[in-house]
């Protein structure tokens, strides 16, 4: 604990400070060696714990820690934190690299700041004039991400199986998944800022609109507009129709910027994809709730992006830097409520038209954090991250456990799977190396899950009954629910056993991979091409199986009006439709 200073020579205690009431004495230390500055002790007790070396006075930062063995490194007046292979405190914890630095005074006691931008040429009769451009919304569109504001990934129109491909554009760079809605066909280039609008039924270039920072998914098409977040901290609406600035809105509290994997961004970044309901904007701006001030969240108007409610959440006192608590954690029992530290992270949100979501945390319609926990789709890290981390994945229900315990604790109690598309009572997901899966699969599930109790060779314990399950041909990294089939894309399925049998006779690191090893890592990056499969979601049974010559971005293919489009890995936009095209409204010149 750190408590005692004692003398280099004799050993004899010159100082003892108090025992720290909130010192986390029931956890195990991290794995990886305390680091000390000339002020302070930075034990890794929990998270990172300062302990001042003068005054014994104790600060606790459970929200971060460092990578094992490792640890942390304070230098240069940064505390650098690289990635870390822990799951606890999962739903709360900052995860990547970063380097912290102290309060920064030009943002003690900053008041907010929220600017508005209309474009100033825009009268009133030209925004309806644009919008009357546009041939309506359909029942058949696809317009925001994962298709509705429940994140469903599913559509109720059906698409066919007997696919061809239509057409493909080059827009090159990394690209979000698609959304499409009005004859239109809109996704981003991530990293050069830009949103494209392409004829969803030719694939012609229609316009282009560069934001200032990094788009990381796709807009939301609502009231004629295509309205997204970007990295810079602004919340962008442009006319669907021509790609015109209608307004845009500051959500970042303040111009400051940090660098983000080599570029200028917004402390406080937003997703691309905001919530639109009912003629409101929601939106998010922030890293976490524990740093810069906390989590910025708020409503716009749709039309007008006049501000209405606006919010703050930040876990720590501005004043001592402690913790506080913004909600009432779930409750878990015993250990695993122990692994409870209920802060915000930054997601894009999800909404049944009254509770609205963030991860797991759920808000009202007025941005309060409510004591509840209602099933939703989430993902603990996030529905954009594509990482494929073995301590996360997503899940239909209400909480998602920290720890490795928590973690595989969660599989036993709620259907969970790498991505996931829902039905009306079902959920369907492909499921394969996370924890507590041993082997690749895709599983059909009831949302309300049905569980048995399966005896272990020590005790027992539960285990989700799915409705069906079954191999298939693919590494799934997208996945669509249209009508009654399912449309799974991806890398060819990797031979698991004989690349287990070659690494199991390696010994070192220093090697030349084999043959098979390098063919399965070949097969498993895409090298090799990719798979489309279509199930009946009703038992899955095959449907369709066609080779890709191209791969599909992480939840990149969507079903909108009778066809599929993909946005792919090597910056192609494709789509495949049936011998029988179906017939779209373009928009009007």
């Amino acid at each position: 604990e750190y408590r005692e200073s004692h003398d280099l020579r004799s050993g004899t205690v010159l100082h003892e400070a108090p025992l720290c009431p909130a010192w986390p004495n029931w956890h195990h230390h991290r794995c990886y060696r305390d680091k000390a500055t000339v002020r302070y002790i930075l034990a890794g007790r929990t998270g990172i714990e300062f302990i001042d070396l003068r005054t014994g006075e104790v600060q606790l930062h459970n929200w971060v820690r460092g990578s094992c063995k490792f640890g942390i490194l304070p230098a240069h007046g940064l505390l650098t934190l690289p990635p870390e292979q822990c799951g606890c405190y999962i739903e709360s914890k900052l995860t990547g690299f970063h380097a912290l630095a102290a309060e920064r005074p030009h943002m003690t006691g900053l008041e907010d700041a929220h600017p508005l931008e209309r474009e100033p040429d825009i009268p009133g009769p030209a925004n309806a004039a644009s919008r009357a451009r546009l041939p309506p919304l359909s029942p058949e569109d696809w317009p925001v991400y994962r298709h509705d504001t429940r994140r469903t990934g599913a559509t109720p129109m059906a698409a066919p199986n007997d696919l061809e491909e239509a057409w493909r554009v080059l827009l090159g760079g990394r690209l979000t998944p698609p959304v499409a809605a009005h004859g239109l066909l809109l996704t981003a280039q991530i990293d050069t800022h830009t949103l494209h609008a392409l004829d969803a039924r030719t694939g012609a270039r229609l316009w282009e609109f560069v934001a200032g920072g990094r788009i990381d998914s796709p807009p939301a098409l609502a009231g004629g507009l295509a309205v997204f977040g970007c990295h810079d901290g602004w919340i962008y609406a442009l006319h669907a129709a021509d790609g015109r600035l209608c307004w845009r809105f500051r959500a970042a509290p303040a111009p400051h910027r940090l660098v983000d994997d080599g570029r200028l961004e917004s402390v406080w970044p937003a997703h691309g994809s905001v919530l639109v309901q009912d003629g409101t904007v929601f939106y998010a701006a922030g890293r976490s709730s524990y740093v810069d001030g906390g989590i910025r969240m708020g409503t716009l108007s749709l039309p007008t992006g006049e501000p209405g409610i606006a919010r703050t959440f930040y876990s720590r006192d501005p004043a001592t830097g402690d913790a506080v608590t913004l909600y009432t954690p779930f409750s878990a029992e015993g250990p695993l409520g122990k692994m409870e530290m209920p802060g915000v992270l930054p997601d894009v949100l999800s909404s049944d038209g009254e509770c609205l979501w963030m991860r797991s945390v759920t808000f009202n319609r007025a941005l309060e954090i409510q004591p509840s926990f209602p099933p939703h789709l989430f993902s603990s890290m996030g529905f954009l991250d594509d990482s494929g981390w073995e301590l996360s994945y997503w899940l239909y229900g209400p909480h998602m456990y920290s720890g490795r315990a928590g973690i595989a604790h969660a599989v036993t109690l709620y259907p969970t799977a790498r991505i996931m598309v829902c039905g009306e009572d079902e959920v369907y997901g492909y499921q394969y190396g996370y924890e507590g899966i041993a082997a690749p699969r895709f599983i059909a599930s009831a949302k309300v899950p049905v569980t048995r109790t399966v005896k272990l060779k020590k005790g027992s314990r539960s285990q989700v009954v799915h409705r069906w399950e079954t191999r298939v041909p693919l590494h799934v990294q997208a996945l669509v629910l249209a009508a009654h089939t399912l449309f799974l894309a991806g890398t060819p399925e990797v031979d698991t056993q004989a690349t287990r049998l070659e690494l199991e006779a390696v010994t070192t690191d220093e090697y030349h991979p084999s043959p098979v090893l390098r063919k399965a890592l070949d097969t498993f990056l895409g090298r090799h091409g990719g798979v489309l499969v279509a199930l009946d979601a009703a038992d899955g049974t095959p449907r369709l199986e066609r080779r890709l010559d191209v791969l599909p971005v992480f939840d990149g293919l969507i079903a909108a009006n009778g066809s599929l489009y993909m946005s792919c890995r090597d910056g192609h936009v494709v789509c495949l439709r049936g011998k029988q095209p179906p017939q779209m409204n373009p928009p009007r010149p």
